[in-house]
């Protein structure tokens, strides 16, 4: 975070200056209403007497207001830009944890980094860079003020009207806390309930069960909304308080400052400055605690995010793939005993179909072979004489192209589809993948820039996997891994992908609880 800081702290402070400056001239400029309604009591002067002093109260508070407009202006750039970088940050985050530490998170937790924790990240050093200081200007110039221009009792009365007001979110604020808490899981249930129903509509629409999908849905939304209710209540009612307070105590600060200008100690010009310069001051003490609360919050998920490794996509090794042995395998889950001894040998340009009973340990083998499971004994050597243990994980996936059960399709064109945006990769690659893959018709009806939106099933699921394929050669990776990827698919589709695959020249590691052990598109069956 701190690289990122650094980057734009010019930024940062001149928006932290310019935002001071602005802020110390307009609460300066009630001292020209201080002078003009002295004169106009006390001397009982006319307009032609004090015009200068009104000029100059306009003037200077058109100038704060210009110079806090620039200040927002460059905030709000530093901002843009510091946004992005925060979210770059998440990136990197994702990028630089493991393969089992991101099977450990939610799709919708990842996603919360980006829509939350970024933001959130920005406002704390905002909060601590900019406003809190602009708070703590607020601050000592109105409290200085009032005891310069009217008194120090009603000095004093401000600061303590300020610190009783604190206790008034802090006292709602960990109900509060609790009910947001309590909201934020609710809001998960509700996401995850609304989910499973649409999923499964078609079994409530098919047996004419329509009105208890309505049911269903308004129960889930009935929890979240109550709680918002009452959040919204208690934030109505602090808000209330605070409000009644600051007004009770601006009155007792003009009320004071009449009853000491009636007694002779202050000039008539008090008593209308009192009132501003107690508002300056309230507003800039609730702010800078709020600004000390957001830094605290920031900072918790700041940790979250370190260390960040701001890297480049890793290169690895060019290791040209004669075999793979495996060698001992032992692993185990919660004390069953997944692979005890395996042996095994992978041939360069073989193909392997993977055959077991489910829970056998066929997916796990291939997540390892992969590199993603690593909590294993035994040795796993590629051309003999290169231990996997003296591999990074990129090595492996420099070597391997991993294809899981439920093929990543993205809402965009097909080009992109297969190449990852990867503006290397040229559209000739790309159709001639497609071809292999026999999805020449649909690129012939969509073209590279036809979009693929898996939620309205413009391809099938057969077309889908295909895709996928498609995305593989087009890697070139020296072995392909396949798990289950025709588990879902009928006959003809499934048959069709074994042809395609018995045609790749590649080594095939190849996951099926359907295909025949006699199948001829294999040259090897290993039974787990």
């Amino acid at each position: 975070m701190g690289k990122v800081v650094r980057k734009y702290w010019v930024g940062f402070l001149f928006s932290m200056l310019l935002k001071v400056v602005g802020e110390v001239i307009f609460i300066g400029s009630n001292y020209f209403s201080y002078i003009i309604f002295n004169k106009a009591i006390s001397e009982n002067a006319k307009l032609t007497d004090i015009w200068l002093q009104i000029v100059f109260a306009f003037v200077a508070t058109l100038g704060s207001l210009t110079i806090t407009y620039l200040s927002n202006i460059l905030n709000s750039y530093v901002g843009y830009k510091m946004k992005m970088r925060f979210k770059d940050v998440v990136s990197y985050k994702i990028n630089s944890m493991t393969d089992e530490e991101i099977e450990k998170y939610k799709k919708g937790e990842l996603l919360s980094w980006y829509e939350n924790d970024a933001p959130a990240i920005y406002l704390a050093l905002d909060a601590k860079l900019i406003k809190i200081w602009h708070n703590i200007t607020m601050c000592i110039v109105s409290i200085s003020l009032l005891f310069i221009f009217v008194h120090w009792i009603v000095g004093v009365t401000a600061i303590i009207g300020g610190i009783l007001i604190i206790f008034v979110p802090v006292f709602f604020g960990g109900i509060t806390s609790k009910k947001q808490q309590e909201l934020m899981i609710k809001n998960g249930e509700l996401t995850q309930g609304i989910e499973n129903l649409v999923n499964g509509y078609s079994e409530f629409a098919f047996r004419n069960k329509k009105s208890l999908f309505v049911k269903l849905t308004q129960g889930f939304s009935n929890k979240v909304e109550n709680t918002k209710i009452k959040i919204e209540g208690l934030n109505f009612i602090t808000s209330l308080l605070i409000g009644i307070f600051q007004v009770i105590l601006q009155q007792g600060v003009f009320v004071g400052a009449g009853i000491l200008y009636y007694l002779g100690y202050v000039e008539p010009g008090a008593m209308l400055v009192s009132i501003s310069f107690s508002a300056y001051f309230m507003q800039g003490f609730g702010g800078l605690i709020n600004n000390i609360e957001t830094a605290i919050k920031g900072k918790k998920i700041i940790k979250k995010f370190s260390p960040v490794v701001f890297d480049k996509d890793f290169e690895g090794k060019d290791i040209f793939f004669e075999e793979l042995a495996i060698k001992g395998l032992n692993y185990s889950v919660e004390n069953k005993q997944i692979f005890k001894d395996f042996n095994s040998i992978i041939n360069a340009n073989k193909k392997y179909l993977v055959v077991g009973e489910s829970g056998k340990g066929k997916t796990t083998l291939f997540r390892i072979i992969f590199g993603i499971i690593k909590n294993y004994s035994g040795d796993l050597e590629i051309n003999k004489n290169i231990n996997y243990k003296n591999l990074a994980p990129e090595d492996l996936k420099h070597l391997y192209s991993y294809l899981p059960q439920e093929p990543s399709v993205f809402n965009d064109t097909l080009r992109n589809n297969i190449s990852l945006w990867d503006e290397s990769i040229s559209d000739e690659k790309i159709i001639d993948a497609l071809k292999k893959v026999n999805l020449s018709k649909v690129l012939e009806e969509n073209g590279l820039d036809g979009v693929i939106n898996f939620e309205s099933k413009n391809l099938s699921g057969g077309e889908l996997q295909r895709v996928a394929i498609a995305r593989a050669i087009v890697e070139d990776k020296q072995v392909m891994i396949m798990d289950e990827i025709t588990a879902s698919l009928d006959k003809e589709n499934r048959e069709s992908i074994e042809n395609l695959i018995g045609s790749l020249n590649k080594t095939i590691l190849y996951i099926s609880h359907t295909t025949d052990a006699d199948n001829k598109n294999f040259d090897q069956v290993i039974k787990l």
